[in-house]
């Protein structure tokens, strides 16, 4: 009965509100339901299921809704988005890849490709995190070492197209 209501919901959300963009709403959905085993796969050595998803888009077209509605609500999960400029810097990076397996949500993040001083880093560590099981590790004075794992995936969001530059 309750599989019967979601699935109701859904078809209400889709034609209320995705009417023109049914097959990316869904690409979006399909993501945000597989997305948290990604690291699962990625433990075993192997190839993920899905790579991390970008939605660019014109202001007011839904992208952060979509997001959010399919990597947060439909998990029951609490807030779990950032804007791109507040995600620039190597340790809150590694503390949203570590936080959970489920996607995080970055709003705005062409600033996270774009040629600024510590770019190069912030892109290699993403690059990382979408490849491998460690984000990063650190090294304490004390000869700690602390190991950041790269559990989550990312969902980024952008109303203008970044420039790439190579990691």
């Amino acid at each position: 009965e309750k599989i019967k209501e979601a699935l109701e919901l859904l078809n209400q959300y889709f034609e209320e509100f995705a009417r023109d963009k049914k097959a990316e709403v869904a690409t979006v959905l399909k993501w945000a339901l597989v997305s948290p085993f990604n690291w699962v796969k990625k433990q075993k050595g192997k190839k993920t299921l899905f790579k991390w998803l970008f939605l660019l888009g014109s202001p007011d077209t839904g992208k952060t809704t979509d997001a959010e509605l399919f990597t947060r609500w439909i998990w029951g999960l609490e807030e779990n988005s950032t804007s791109g400029a507040s995600l620039q810097t190597l340790s809150r990076i590694g503390q949203k890849a570590s936080r959970w397996t489920f996607a995080n949500l970055v709003n705005e993040a062409s600033t996270l490709f774009k040629n600024t001083p510590h770019s190069d880093e912030v892109r290699e560590m993403l690059r990382q995190t979408w490849d491998g099981t460690i984000a990063r590790e650190i090294r304490k004075n004390t000869g700690e070492r602390i190991v950041e794992l790269a559990g989550a995936t990312f969902i980024f969001t952008a109303n203008e197209n970044p420039i790439f530059y190579p990691a």
